[in-house]
């Protein structure tokens, strides 16, 4: 028996090490990320004609803020191109009364995605067709714009073969959302951080979806958003897509310049968790894919459990202490590097809780914006009144 415990002891602090290895690399990897961030680039290069586009799904509590703060702006704004993708609320009525006041915004409407298309994806591939200027900037329709000229002046200065990715700060307008976003920019910048985006010998490559600048020419030579037609996450799809093409992605620190509402329940934050795994889930077995999952639970989980078990059990825990201690350390660091306070790191794992309810649902199905989607399928269902599947490739409905 002594033996047995001895061994699980061993096991326990070896496992420990482990976890706290992790972490560790978590803080010097976000700080090497945010280390590589760039300045908006405002001088330089000639400035070039930029189009804005935008897919908006009900979001009309957000899109009258954004296309208020953009139209502030003068050259080089040369449009601002709205896709609706099937809204259910006021969103095409407000964009089109903001199109009657400046010519400059333009309401398209999406009739639904082809066979093989992700909405969203199909939805960007419109209004990117439609747009007339030399440099593409899309934004979500939750982006705020603090500093507008700034952020098009900066997107008006993208090299060519080269994508300008710029990371905003991420609003919110509760606590939960706030302690999530402690943790997904902690573990976002700790593992998966933009100085490994940078590096050629590195195969990562991803940028935020809501805030991203490419030039005309280098889009069409990508193939633009038809390169990655039934993606769910289309900003990194065609982010790898670029970096496998030799096109440079060049990380931007906007977090003073452009924000973007972040999601206000847990709800929201799994499903984005889900939606980034639904590719690997849908590749792997249902017993892998547990296997995975719970090996994840341990790494976020077994911390701060453990480590509140250290002093009334065996010392081989103390590993776990230390590894909690450096977990706190990463969330404490993605809260200051969100522009918030490093007092939100205990909360953080509300937000590692939300991440393995995401990777359970990847296997499942989830609802995105009212449709549904399972392992492998795509979009299966949609909401009521969101547009059925057309056939070839139908034009957009405009709208003046």
């Amino acid at each position: 028996m002594t033996l047995l415990v001895l061994a699980a002891s061993l096991l326990a602090a070896a496992l420990g090490l482990l976890v706290l290895g992790l972490w560790l690399r978590g803080l010097r990897g976000l700080a090497a990320s945010v280390a590589s961030l760039e300045e908006p680039r405002l001088c330089g290069s000639h400035p070039a004609p930029v189009s804005v586009v935008v897919a908006a799904r009900n979001e009309e509590r957000n899109i009258g803020v954004l296309l208020g703060r953009l139209l502030s702006v003068g050259d080089p704004l040369l449009e601002v191109i709205v896709v609706d993708d099937g809204s259910t609320d006021a969103t095409p009525r407000i964009v089109g009364e903001y199109s009657r006041r400046d010519p400059r915004v333009k309401l398209l409407r999406s009739p639904g995605p082809p066979p093989g298309w992700a909405p969203k994806t199909y939805a960007l591939s419109l209004g990117a067709s439609a747009a007339r200027g030399e440099v593409l900037l899309f934004l979500d329709a939750d982006t705020v714009p603090l500093e507008p000229r700034v952020l098009v002046e900066a997107a008006s200065r993208t090299p060519r073969g080269a994508i300008t990715a710029f990371v905003p700060r991420f609003a919110c307008r509760g606590l939960l959302c706030r302690a999530a976003e402690a943790f997904m920019t902690g573990v976002a910048h700790g593992f998966y951080g933009f100085n490994r985006v940078r590096d050629p010998g590195d195969q990562l490559a991803w940028m935020y979806g809501c805030c991203w600048a490419i030039r005309r020419e280098t889009y069409q030579g990508l193939g633009g958003h038809a390169s990655v037609v039934s993606s769910l996450v289309e900003d990194r799809d065609l982010a790898a897509h670029a970096k496998r093409s030799g096109v440079e992605i060049v990380p931007v620190d906007a977090r003073d310049v452009v924000w973007v509402w972040s999601y206000e329940d847990l709800r929201g934050y799994a499903m984005l968790i889900a939606r980034l795994a639904a590719d690997k889930a849908a590749s792997t077995t249902v017993a892998r894919w547990a296997a995975f999952t719970a090996a994840i639970a341990v790494v976020l989980l077994g911390p701060p459990v453990l480590a509140a078990l250290a002093p009334v059990s065996s010392p081989a825990l103390a590993p776990w202490v230390v590894a909690a201690a450096a977990q706190l350390g990463l969330y404490a660091a993605g809260a200051a590097v969100n522009r918030d306070t490093p007092l939100l790191a205990p909360l953080g794992h509300v937000g590692a809780a939300a991440s393995l309810w995401g990777l359970a649902a990847a296997r499942k199905g989830f609802t995105w914006r009212g449709r549904l989607y399972r392992p492998g399928g795509g979009a299966a269902a949609s909401s009521p009144g969101t547009p059925s599947h057309g056939t070839g490739s139908p034009r957009p409905h405009t709208s003046p």
